[in-house]
C-alpha cells in the first residue's frame, strides 16, 4: 500500500518531467568492438550437439567487418558479413553471413554493463545456437581467478549421445590452483574437483585443466573473463571427445529478496531425453517482491510455453525457483545472481526429466532511481 501511495505521489512528476522516464540506455554503437563468442550449437539434421567458439568485429554502425568460428575438431568458418542492431532496451537483432548463407539473430540481450550478453540464432544450414558474447577490453592476471566461482556447465558425450548439465562451485587460489570444489548432476549425483590449474593472460583469456573425482579431465580450450571480472564463459574438451560449455559467476556481494530482478530476458537450451530433442528457447519473466514470477518461453518452432512459480534468494545470491509450466510439468531451477545484480545463470530440471541451462539479463533501464522497485508490485 505504501509503495502504491508513493507511486501516486510521484505520478505527476513522472508525467510532466522533461527528462525521459526510461533512458535510451543502449544503441547499436554499443556493439562496436571485438567480441569473443561461445555457443551451444544444435544441428537437427545430423542430429548433433557441440560447441563452437570464435570472434566477431563490429563497427559502430553494427556492421560485422570480420570474424570466424571454430569447432571442437579445429575446423574454421570465416564470417564474411552481417549486420546487428541494438534497440534502446538492449534487445539485439540482425544476421551473420558465412559460406554464402545467412544466420538470423532471433532474439538477444546486452547486459547493462554492455560487455556481455546472450542471444539465440537460427544459423546457417538451419542450425540452432544459444551464444554468449563477451567484449574485449580490460587488463587481467591469474589472480583475478582467485576466490569462489559458481559453475553451470552443459556436458555433451558424442559416444553415447547424452547431453546433460552439472552445476556447483570451486575455489581457486590467486595462483590459479583449484583447491576444492564439487558439482551435482540432474539426478542428484555429485562429483568432487580433485585438482586443477588455471591461468589467464592479460586479455582475459583463460586456459588450464580441471580433474573430477570420476577421472574426467577437462581441458579448457578457450574461455574469457568479462571486464567486471565476475562472469566468465568458455568451452572444454575431454580425452574421450566429450565437450562442455561452462558459465561461471564469481561469489561476492550481499543479497536480499528485493534484489531478484523484476523483469528479465531469458535464454536457455532445453534437453528433453524422452523425445530425444535439444533446442533453445527465449522469453521474459516478471517477478514481484514476494518472489512470485510468471513468464513465457518461445521455441524455434514458434511454440510458446508459459511458466510461473516462486523464487527465493539467499544472502549469497543463490536463487532457488519452483516453477509450473502450462504443459502440466513442474520443476526446480538453481540459479546464481551476479555481483552487479543485472544477470543470472542457472540450470533447471522438471519432474519428467526435461533439463535446461539458462542465462537471464535485467530488462530495466531507468533514469529515476528506485522506479522499478515502485512499479514492480503494481
Amino acid at each position: 500500500m505504501i509503495r502504491k501511495l508513493l507511486f501516486l505521489l510521484l505520478l505527476p512528476s513522472i508525467l510532466f518531467t522533461t527528462a525521459p522516464l526510461f533512458a535510451a540506455g543502449f544503441s547499436t554503437s554499443d556493439m562496436g568492438g571485438y567480441w569473443y563468442i561461445y555457443s551451444i550449437e544444435i544441428d537437427p539434421a545430423l542430429p548433433a550437439v557441440y560447441w563452437i567458439r570464435g570472434y566477431i568485429e563490429v563497427d559502430d554502425a553494427g556492421n560485422v567487418s570480420n570474424g570466424a568460428y571454430y569447432g571442437p575438431d579445429n575446423s574454421t568458418v570465416a564470417l564474411t558479413g552481417g549486420s546487428l542492431e541494438v534497440n534502446p532496451q538492449g534487445i539485439i537483432s540482425g544476421s551473420f553471413t558465412a559460406q554464402g548463407q545467412t544466420g538470423t539473430v532471433v532474439h538477444g540481450k546486452l547486459d547493462q554493463s554492455k560487455s556481455i550478453g546472450s542471444a539465440v540464432l537460427i544459423g546457417i544450414d538451419n542450425t540452432l545456437d544459444m551464444l554468449t558474447f563477451i567484449k574485449s577490453g580490460g587488463t587481467f592476471n591469474t589472480s583475478d581467478l582467485g576466490g569462489k566461482w559458481y559453475g553451470y556447465q552443459i556436458i555433451i558425450d558424442p559416444s553415447t549421445g547424452a547431453v546433460f548439465w552439472i552445476y556447483g562451485a570451486y575455489i581457486s587460489d590467486d595462483s590459479g590452483r583449484i583447491v576444492s570444489g564439487s558439482y551435482t548432476g540432474p539426478d542428484g549425483s555429485t562429483l568432487s574437483v580433485t585438482s586443477g590449474l588455471l591461468s589467464v593472460n592479460s586479455s582475459g583469456i583463460i586456459s588450464g585443466n580441471i580433474t573430477l573425482s570420476n577421472g574426467q579431465n577437462l581441458t579448457i580450450v578457450h574461455a574469457k573473463i568479462d571486464q567486471s571480472k565476475t562472469r566468465a564463459t568458455g568451452v572444454s574438451i575431454e580425452p574421450n571427445g566429450g565437450m562442455g560449455v561452462a558459465y561461471l559467476v564469481k561469489a561476492g556481494g550481499t543479497f536480499k529478496q528485493t534484489d531478484i530482478i523484476a523483469k528479465s530476458y531469458a535464454y536457455g537450451v532445453i534437453i528433453d531425453p524422452s523425445i530425444p530433442a535439444v533446442y533453445w528457447v527465449y522469453g521474459n519473466l516478471r517477478t514481484v517482491f514476494s518472489g512470485n514470477f510468471s513468464g513465457t518461453y518461445t521455441a524455434p518452432t514458434g511454440d510458446v510455453v508459459a511458466g510461473s512459480g516462486l523464487a527465493t534468494i539467499d544472502a549469497l545470491g543463490v536463487v532457488t525457483a519452483n516453477v509450473s509450466f502450462s504443459t502440466g510439468d513442474t520443476g526446480v531451477t538453481y540459479i546464481k545472481q551476479d555481483q552487479g545484480k543485472t544477470s543470472l545463470v542457472g540450470v533447471s530440471v522438471t519432474n519428467s526429466g526435461v533439463m535446461g541451462i539458462w542465462q537471464f539479463f535485467d530488462a530495466f533501464q531507468t533514469t529515476l532511481p528506485g522506479l522499478p522497485l515502485l512499479l514492480r508490485d503494481q
